[in-house]
């Protein structure tokens, strides 16, 4: 728990506060300033807390938190309940070392979610004089699928000396320089993939775009692009278009409804539907008999 955290005057006259409703900016101050936060504006808050804290049921809650999704104030990881605060640390900067090494600590407590990438580029574009005492350890979820460290041998003869060879052997590579390539490279197809599903769907921002991160981690670029295709098709088959016209775009506001044709994307059932049409899966179409002939 963070006993303080700082709220600056000019709050109030931010353009994306000002356009938050009533209950937005109640949320948001709430988000800064829960019992549950930290000091790395990274923090476990599952909805039922907000819930309690707040008085607020289900709906309420849940409209808040999309508005501040929306307008790029958090992010949010449902399967883990973790939260992030998008500009935490240009209001509240780390001021030396040791402070940054209690936010890793609090960062290390997290359960695994989608969003350690999101927090990483936090720290380096806010806090990059202390980015690795912040991002410490945070490289170990994100070194999964990166080839192992490769050692190159290479053998030089002496002419002067045919019986001297010195053997260079290249320093393997550090757990720092692979956690880098991996940011860059996750953050390469998380902004490819996002822009490919707002071209789709005709849209400026989407809801639940954080949840991109984690399928990333699962699955590729390719079958997430196929997922929204399959989902802007059965809009479009359907006819369900914003405010009914074609020239806005298919209705789909939130990236939790491509998420449902992944498993499609990848080659399996259609979303909903059993395509094999039996039970476990075993198609119901019987199979020819053969009779022995006679010799």
């Amino acid at each position: 728990m963070s006993r303080y955290a700082k709220i600056v005057t000019k709050f109030w006259n931010d353009e994306k506060i000002r356009s938050l409703s009533d209950d937005g900016r109640i949320f948001y101050l709430y988000v800064l300033t829960a019992p549950h936060s930290n000091m790395a504006g990274y923090y476990l808050l599952p909805k039922p807390y907000a819930m309690f804290d707040l008085q607020w049921d289900m709906e309420r809650i849940e409209k808040a938190f999309d508005e501040l999704l929306n307008k790029g104030l958090i992010k949010y990881c449902e399967s883990s309940s973790v939260i992030l605060i998008i500009n935490f640390f240009k209001y509240n900067p780390i001021q030396n070392k040791n402070q940054a090494i209690g936010v890793n600590n609090r960062v290390a407590e997290l359960p695994k979610n989608s969003l350690a990438l999101d927090f990483m580029k936090i720290c380096k574009n806010h806090s990059e004089q202390y980015y690795s005492e912040l991002v410490k350890g945070l490289d170990k979820g994100l070194d999964e699928g990166l080839p192992n460290p490769v050692t190159v041998s290479v053998t030089e003869t002496d002419n002067s000396n045919s019986n001297k060879e010195t053997v260079v052997k290249k320093e393997e590579v550090s757990k720092e320089e692979k956690a880098e390539e991996k940011d860059v490279k996750l953050h390469s197809k998380y902004g490819e993939v996002r822009d490919y599903i707002l071209n789709k769907v005709q849209q400026s921002t989407i809801s639940r775009e954080s949840d991109i991160n984690g399928d990333l981690y699962k699955h590729s670029s390719k079958v997430i692009k196929k997922a929204c295709d399959l989902a802007v098709a059965k809009q479009e088959k359907k006819g369900n278009y914003r405010r009914g016209d074609p020239k806005n775009g298919v209705d789909i506001n939130s990236y939790k409804f491509i998420q449902c044709f992944i498993n499609e994307a990848k080659g399996g059932n259609k979303s909903g539907s059993n395509q094999l049409g039996s039970k476990g899966g075993k198609s119901s179409k019987k199979k020819p008999k053969y009779k022995a002939k006679r010799v």
